[in-house]
């Protein structure tokens, strides 16, 4: 399959897979613990929202950058385009 890819596309998805490698190494094996200590105002929130940057963000933000590399955008574009991504998909796992 990667021989349909370019250079480009393969970093992206080398680093989307390692990013979201480390969200899932420093997510708790407790999720129903980690929403108790969220509701209750611990710091427990900051690495609720590192974990969202490090999975959906990143995947988001992965996806965008695609696009951009399929679109042939400029490196500028394409860095924009994965910001974007990044933040559309924290705002995503945010809902709610």
């Amino acid at each position: 399959m990667m021989s349909h890819l370019s250079r480009d596309d393969g970093l992206a998805v080398s680093h989307a897979i390692a990013q979201v490698s480390k969200g899932a190494l420093h997510e708790p094996l407790d999720p129903l613990g980690l929403a108790r200590e969220m509701e209750s105002n611990r710091s427990i929130g900051e690495l609720y929202e590192s974990i969202i940057h490090l999975k959906t963000g990143i995947l988001f933000g992965t996806a965008c950058h695609l696009g951009a590399i399929a679109a042939e955008a400029d490196n500028e574009l394409r860095k924009r385009s994965y910001r974007y991504g990044l933040r559309i998909g924290e705002a995503y796992q945010n809902r709610g």
